[in-house]
């Protein structure tokens, strides 16, 4: 009886030797199956987690002319662009000067009173103002109304000083007038911001200007605006990236 049962055994494991074969082999596929799919599933979670640069995310080279930085901390010594005439004599960065052109126009054509006060001013003129200013109300004080040559941002060629007329002398109170309200409404759309923001002259070291406007592109002052940020809380954004 035990001979018989031995038999029958061994006879069903012979049967059973070709189906081991396929199932090693199926146990190997499934295996390589999950390792990939676990591969592809890390591959997926990397792109996912990978930060996106500011720069990327504006689609703009933080290395571009527009994001040259002129302040008390950061002199441009005696930078000069190449400069165009917007208007009256007035110079500007040939690469902007077009953006200025079509936001001065369309303000002018919404009935807005529009006056191009100043733009490009060179080392010397800039050393000039200063030495006057420093006269009248002594070094300390003179480089928070005019900034000492070299670190001044008209020395870019691209900002402006733009009010309603003629103005010898500026004054907070410009931002009550209808051309400062429309042309703060609508300076991002053109590239431009308020360089001097009352809220930010612990940071930029200069006084509430509500006339000086200055250009870096519409991807960067349409940031800059929404956030809230002055030119130098950008700039330590946009370089803080690697």
């Amino acid at each position: 009886m035990m001979i018989i049962k031995k038999i029958k055994l061994n006879s069903g494991l012979a049967m059973l030797r070709p189906y081991k074969s396929i199932f090693l082999l199926l146990i190997i596929i499934l295996s390589l199956f999950i390792n990939a799919c676990e591969s592809e599933l890390k591959e997926e979670t990397t792109i996912e987690t990978k930060q996106v640069t500011l720069a990327e995310q504006l689609g703009i080279d933080k290395d571009d002319y527009m994001f040259i930085l002129a302040n008390i901390d950061h002199p441009i010594g005696e930078y000069e662009p190449k400069l165009v005439e917007v208007q009256n004599n007035r110079l500007f960065d040939e690469r902007a000067a077009e953006y200025l052109k079509k936001y001065i126009s369309d303000g002018r054509a919404e009935g807005i009173q529009i006056y191009l006060s100043s733009t490009y001013r060179s080392y010397n003129t800039q050393k000039m103002l200063y030495d006057k200013k420093v006269e009248q109300y002594g070094e300390e004080e003179a480089k928070t109304i005019v900034l000492p040559p070299g670190t001044s941002e008209h020395q870019t060629g691209l900002c402006a000083d733009i009010t309603d007329v003629y103005r010898e002398l500026k004054n907070k109170k410009l931002e009550n007038t209808d051309t400062f309200k429309w042309l703060y409404a609508n300076c991002d759309k053109y590239g431009f911001i308020l360089r001097y923001p009352k809220d930010k002259e612990d940071i930029t070291k200069v006084i509430y200007e509500p006339w000086h406007f200055r250009y870096v592109g519409e991807p960067a002052a349409k940031y800059i605006k929404e956030h809230n940020l002055c030119l130098e809380e950008f700039l330590e954004l946009l370089n803080s990236d690697n």
